[in-house]
């Protein structure tokens, strides 16, 4: 056994750490036993928590099923059960509970979920050992079938209750000493155990609860009840669990014994009923069955108060692995953790998916089956009502509306609010459809000549408080039923069924009614009772109303803005509103300041024209049919974009750069690309990123966003300073910093004009080799060249995937679009692409890029074959003619220097600035001026030095004006340079 770091495969002190999880325990296990086990964080979130090991305990949740099957089974082998005849014949007893078909289901169907049993679940009970055997049967005869024995899934607590009774009635034992007899003694799993009060004799970890404020905090006492010890009560560890893994993994074997046969393992790993989910998700005896990215994972998760449990196993590929967490924080998702350590660790995927089997009759039928519309009631659904219309099958859900379109493995999907609803058809021996799945759970035929509405007097007969694990409020508003529940600190507008039974978003629920017409409880999901425990409304003492008295106006909040982020207030994040404040105050003034894109070309006309091409190809090039096409204009839409194969294509034919298109993120402007770009690399304080100077000020705001310290490079005619750049990544790292990437625009930067040359941009590529620094390259410019032709991209140059590349179509389309995207085709270890992880953060931040201004901008792409070199023809034309004129003006007007001294300014190869040096500082002072006396608008250089610098340069921009405009503009110019200085 190895206990080294995961950390070759992937970050998960990182992940625990952004998370907030306290604790948290991996295993990674092989056929021969434990490959990697690491415990990470504290056992508890205070002061006297100890550090967590592969040994410590957690408490499993439902992960303690998998123990009470595999025990079963071997009690199957033993020949002391058998999967295939009633549980009756053991437990003859049970017959007196009066639960319907009892003497038809079998453990084979227990272990499976198919017994028809509800879900149940307390918390806390009796700790006395007899009380397995006394509370399952005493709950049966309270409970309601939700199917046939043997009919569909349907998850059941209680039904694994009662396959562990069997295991303890056949073996003449108590529970925990049959699971230690059968397999945790035969397994050597000596820190598996029942019993609360040895558990903390061992190292524990705390369970925790998150509250309003994100903050953990541990959970307080030890809940136990007997009567759930075979559903969930076990306490593990994950060299424990790895155990249990690594015998399922080795067909049964463990060491030089075999604890189960090759064909009972199989019963654990292939599917006996399907839950028809698009992962092709089916329950085994004992585990889950599912297909993630090409592979076939089986495994259980697990939860307990604040403890998270997750096993899973590929089974082809013969390794799994173990999680195991004492918080578990919204947005964390242990299996796609473990699913990426497997894939990590798994031998690569040898061939495709098998092809999907048809669950349902959609496939030989060709539409929905016969008999299929009506109503239907699911106790974790709520009401759902099935209709064929000429559109095809439509579901209404709680009455949301969704149209659902057949899969290739016979179920239908459709979208509801985002999220994709899956319904599945159980086969039917005859007649009409009885049972249908719904994301999993299963819903039953509702006879409609029972749907009936209550009338007021009932709705305010079931006000009141209501009280079991949780406490729920019901209350009456505007003539409609509403819960609240105090665990879920959520609000629920209640669907009545009948004049007792109501559908909420989370199932369904009756109230209970005595022969007196008292209501004493409420019974969720046929078989949870909550008793009433508070009076209805109107019964409470309610004292009579005060006179009403005007209030007095409510003090307003003002902030402090001491109290603000530093980046609100910060001169680079202000500067453009002082420009734009001066630009609105003087709108007569020639402005030289504006770096928009030249606007003459701009057609309203075109962006209908552009959606219809962009339409065209969701049709013809992806071949979506009518219903998807409207869905990707209309609703929210993939993270990384809809345009990424345009994208690709246009990068191909213009940059000749070959990219995935899995490796982009279109996103909401350049700007937001920078922002995730530099938020993702930005893990402390010691993380710093380097641009030369000037720099592009938006760049530099992005950086006082996400806190990320900047290293000034200085830039010279040729661009960046290869030699400074050596020095400044030096200094960081004598200062104990993290240098991560450096910013670069090579082609007509912003704000100097500057270029790179070819020689310089090899040299960059091998410094960033040497120094192990990415390079972020920002290209919005290069197609607007003097007519001496493009260079290479540094993307283009890079050969070892060193170079995120920024891209914007905010010059070459419109900018009113503001879409761009990043190429981010770096691997991240264990986790997919660098791309994947923008992807999430930009989930977090804008969702996804507005699907709209995506489609017009992909059908700016469609319209030109995806060359932008091409479509901006006429737009470079409009540039080169704009910095010749410039060019040539300020020679004939400055050429010859003025009475303060010497007036210089470079010549860009391209691009839509310049910039002049002033014999005197150009500061908002001298803007101010410069506009109200002179009637011209520029940009003070100093906005674009992170710190100080620039403060004899001004910018001009040369983009959105006419020969006409530069001229006069010139002229005014050429006037406040030679008249400033005697006037300030």
């Amino acid at each position: 056994m190895t206990t080294g770091s995961f950390a070759p495969l992937i970050d998960v002190e990182g992940i625990r750490e952004r998370h907030g999880i306290p604790g948290l325990a991996l295993a990674l296990v092989d056929a021969d036993g434990v490959v990697r086990a690491e415990g990470f964080g504290r056992t508890s979130a205070e002061e006297d928590g100890s550090a967590v090991s592969a040994g410590t305990l957690f408490r499993l949740g439902s992960v303690t099923k998998s123990l009470t099957a595999t025990a079963v089974l071997r009690l199957c082998e033993q020949g002391l059960i058998d999967l295939d005849r009633p549980v009756t014949d053991v437990l003859p007893a049970l017959t007196g509970t009066g639960y319907p078909d009892i003497e038809r289901i079998t453990p084979r169907m227990l272990l499976g979920h198919t017994a028809g049993l509800p879900d149940d679940f307390f918390l806390t009970g009796s700790r006395d050992p007899r009380d397995l055997g006394r509370v399952v049967p005493a709950l049966l005869r309270t409970y309601t079938p939700l199917a046939p024995p043997g009919t569909a899934y349907s998850y059941s607590n209680p039904g694994y209750d009662l396959a562990g009774l069997l295991a303890a009635s056949v073996a003449g034992t108590t529970f925990p000493e049959v699971l230690d007899d059968t397999l945790l003694g035969p397994l050597g799993m000596t820190r598996t155990l029942f019993d609360p009060d040895v558990a903390v004799t061992h190292p524990h970890a705390l369970s925790h609860d998150f509250g309003v404020d994100g903050v953990p905090t541990v959970e307080r006492g030890l809940i136990d009840n007997v009567a759930h010890y075979p559903s969930a009560f076990a306490w593990s560890s994950a060299l424990d669990l790895a155990r249990l893994v690594a015998m399922v993994l080795n067909e049964g074997r463990h060491g030089a014994h075999s604890l189960l046969t090759p064909e009972t393992v199989r019963l654990m790993t292939t599917a006996h009923a399907s839950l028809h989910l698009p992962d092709r998700r089916a329950s085994t005896l004992g585990l889950r069955r599912w297909r993630w990215q090409g592979r076939t994972f089986v495994g259980h998760p697990g939860e307990m108060c604040g403890y998270g449990t997750w096993l899973l196993m590929l089974p082809e590929e013969r390794v799994g692995a173990v999680l195991l967490v004492n918080a578990r924080p919204p947005g964390f998702d242990g299996a796609a953790l473990l699913h990426r350590v497997l894939e990590t660790s798994a031998p690569p995927a040898s061939s495709a998916p098998p092809r999907p089997r048809a669950e349902g009759r959609a496939r030989e039928s060709g539409g929905p089956p016969p008999g299929c519309a009506g109503v239907f009631v699911g106790q974790a659904t709520g009401l759902v009502r099935l209709t064929v219309e000429d559109c095809g099958l439509v579901a209404e859900i709680n009455e949301q509306r969704v149209a659902l379109k057949a899969t290739p493995d016979g179920r239908y999907e459709g979208d509801l609010g985002g999220d994709t609803v899956s319904l599945g058809f159980v086969p039917a021996t005859d007649g009409d459809v009885t049972y249908v799945m719904v994301d999993g759970e299963l819903c039953r035929r509702f006879d409609e000549r029972r749907l009936e509405r209550p009338d007021a007097a009932d709705l305010e007969r079931y006000t009141g408080t209501y009280t079991r694990l949780d406490q729920v409020e019901v209350f009456v508003r505007d003539g409609e039923l509403y819960l609240y529940s105090e665990e879920d600190r959520s609000e629920l507008r209640c669907l009545p069924i009948t004049r007792t039974m109501f559908a909420f978003q989370g199932g369904v629920f009756e109230f209970m009614v005595d022969d007196a017409g008292d209501v004493t409880g409420m019974r969720a999901r046929n078989a949870v009772t909550l008793r009433r425990t508070g009076p209805p409304t109107d019964a409470l003492d309610v004292p009579p109303p005060a006179p009403v008295v005007p209030p007095a106006p409510p003090a307003q909040v003002v902030l402090d803005a001491a109290d603000l982020h530093s980046s609100v207030h910060d001169p680079v994040l202000t500067s453009m509103t002082l420009l734009n404040d001066i630009a609105g105050r003087y709108p007569q003034a020639v402005s030289f300041a504006a770096g928009r894109p030249y606007e003459g070309f701009y057609d309203v006309g075109s962006l209908p024209r552009q959606l219809g091409a962009f339409e065209r190809y969701l049709e013809s090039e992806l071949g979506l049919g009518p219903e998807e096409v409207r869905r990707t204009f209309f609703q929210y839409g993939r993270t990384k974009g809809v345009i990424h194969r345009l994208i690709a294509r246009h990068l191909e034919l213009d940059e000749r750069m070959t990219v995935d298109p899995e490796s982009l993120v279109v996103t909401t402007g350049c700007q937001e690309a920078m922002v995730l770009v530099l938020r993702a690399l930005r893990r402390d304080e010691r993380d710093v990123v380097l641009t030369a100077v000037p720099a592009y000020v938006g760049f530099l705001g992005a950086t006082r966003i996400v806190d990320m310290a900047v290293r000034e490079v200085r830039e010279g005619p040729g661009g960046i300073d290869l030699d400074d750049l050596a020095e400044q990544i030096r200094r960081a790292r004598a200062a104990g910093l993290r240098p991560r990437a450096c910013y670069v625009v090579p082609d007509f930067a912003n704000p100097s004009g500057v270029s790179m040359s070819l020689a310089d941009r090899r040299r960059l590529l091998e410094l960033a080799e040497r120094e192990d620094l990415l390079i972020l390259e920002d290209n919005p410019y290069s197609f607007f060249h003097s007519g001496t032709g493009r260079l290479p991209t540094l993307k283009v140059l890079d050969r070892t995937r060193r170079v995120v590349y920024f891209g914007s179509f905010a010059k070459t389309a419109f900018a009113g679009a503001r879409v761009g995207y990043v190429v981010a085709d770096q691997p991240v270890a264990g986790e997919g692409l660098f791309a994947d992880q923008l992807a999430r953060l930009k989930s977090m931040l804008t969702l996804n890029t507005s699907t709209v201004a995506q489609a017009v901008i992909g059908g700016y792409l469609v319209e030109n074959e995806c060359s932008l070199e091409r479509a901006t023809l006429r737009e470079a034309a409009v540039y080169r003619r704009n910095l010749r004129a410039a060019l040539d003006g300020l020679e004939q007007r400055l050429g010859a220097g003025t009475p303060a001294g010497p007036v210089s300014w470079n010549t860009p190869g391209g691009g839509m600035f310049l910039v002049l040096t002033l014999p005197f500082a150009a500061d908002e002072a001298m803007l101010e001026l410069s506009a109200r006396k002179f009637g011209v608008l520029w940009t003070p250089m100093h906005h674009f030095y992170g710190g100080s610098g620039g403060s004899h340069q001004i910018r001009l921009s040369l983009s959105v004006l006419s020969p006409e405009q530069i001229a006069l503009g010139l002229d005014r110019l050429a006037a406040f340079v030679i008249e400033a200085p005697r006037i300030s």
